[in-house]
């Protein structure tokens, strides 16, 4: 019986209480909650819904085992007060309820015993349903719910507000009073350099609506940006200019005005990092003797602080830490010998490289090298520069060009 749990009932959950999670269909939802020796079990007849519709909430007494037994007194179902009762809707096991047993007023509906008390079981199962119509206030809104209830020979009481069970799923109400809009972020770079002002636009549009007001809230990461009125085409705009480095994930949401309902943006996501690499200068070959052997050094300037990588055809690579000063110089090793070897230099922070610089030279067997720019060497030759990239990208290609008349 429900009076030797009387004394357990309290304002929060104690020690026995379970919540099972919520499930759903396409339309209706239910969400079970036990309290000692009962089992609690609240339908909507539907997840999302519009102005003007009638739903209907439900919900089942039962226990936990065949022996147990509990009572209800009365019954109150608790919900916003936007929705508006229908009146004979209660009823009990699909019978009826008399209208004289059924009390409404906004926000709540108790439903009286009619002769003292109901008694539920495994075996007899008590189930209430009552329907309400979603007036106009309603629009926007996510509507949530509770229930009330006097049990018990000592007319114990306990609620069971949203904080506690939330009552069954929760209702999504469209508003279809405005239109509907959409809010589009335009595209970010792949990477961004911290403290660098990026500016973010967003576009804002809707169907057979003006823009007559209204705001852009911009976010990375869920954490406010800045927030931007719209202009009369619909657009947005605002400075962002990252201060932490990481990834960023960069949304933009619209509150809605008078004639427009409100929408948000699809995340666009970028990289920020320390630096923008640039492209490494100065690139310098020279030879060394080195363990017998004539080895080949890079050196140039770069973005202090920048990790420099010079790649040769062949697989050769070496990695370098441009100084406070900018500058560099890395250990190629031995190049086999060969005309017009190219190699690639690039700078990178945070794992982004910069553009390739690149470097040729001839390399004779057992004698010098003689070098000259990439640039001069490609208007001489007159050659396709893109094209060129891309070959000396690949660490398996022998780059050559042939000879200029």
């Amino acid at each position: 019986m429900k009076m030797n749990k009387i004394a357990a009932a309290c304002c929060t959950f104690a020690v026995g209480c379970s919540l099972v999670v919520p499930t759903a269909s396409a339309a209706t939802a239910e969400a079970s909650h036990q309290d000692s020796n009962s089992i609690y079990t609240r339908t909507i007849s539907d997840t999302e819904a519009t102005v003007g519709q009638t739903i209907t909430y439900s919900q089942t007494f039962t226990t936990t085992s065949a022996s147990s037994k509990d009572y209800i007194y009365s019954w109150s179902n608790n919900v916003d007060t936007c929705l508006e009762f229908v009146q004979g809707s209660a009823t009990l096991n699909s019978e009826k309820i008399a209208d004289s047993q059924v009390v409404h007023v906004p926000g709540k509906t108790t439903i009286n015993a009619p002769s003292n008390y109901w008694t539920f079981t495994q075996a007899a199962p008590h189930a209430f349903s009552l329907s309400y119509r979603l007036a106009p206030s309603c629009a926007g809104k996510t509507l949530e719910s509770g229930f009330w209830y006097k049990y018990g020979s000592w007319f114990g009481t306990k609620t069971y507000a949203p904080n506690l069970f939330n009552g069954g799923p929760a209702i999504t109400v469209n508003d279809n009073s405005k239109a509907a809009s959409t809010t589009v972020l335009s595209p970010l770079p792949e990477w961004v350099a911290k403290d660098q002002q990026i500016p973010l636009v967003a576009s804002v549009t809707a169907e057979g609506a003006a823009h007559n007001g209204g705001t852009v809230t911009f976010a990375n990461n869920g954490r406010e940006i800045c927030t931007s009125a719209i202009n009369n085409e619909g657009l947005a705009t605002c400075d962002w200019q990252p201060a932490e480095k990481g990834e960023a994930s960069i949304t933009a949401a619209f509150s809605g005005n008078d004639t427009i309902a409100e929408s948000a943006s699809a995340p666009m996501r970028t990289k920020v990092i320390s630096t923008a690499p640039k492209k490494p200068t100065d690139l310098r070959f020279t030879e060394e003797q080195l363990n017998n052997a004539t080895q080949t050094i890079i050196t140039g300037k770069a973005t202090p602080g920048a990790t420099v990588e010079a790649l040769a055809p062949g697989g050769n690579r070496c990695v370098d830490t441009a100084d406070e000063n900018g500058e560099f110089s890395c250990n190629l090793g031995f190049l086999p010998a060969g005309q017009e070897r190219g190699v690639a230099v690039t700078e990178s922070f945070d794992g982004v490289k910069s553009e390739v610089a690149t470097l040729v030279a001839d390399v004779n067997e057992g004698g010098s090298s003689s070098f000259d720019s990439f640039l001069s060497f490609l208007r001489k030759l007159g050659f396709d520069i893109q094209g060129f990239f891309q070959r000396l990208l690949d660490p398996n290609t022998w780059v050559s060009l042939g000879s200029s008349s």
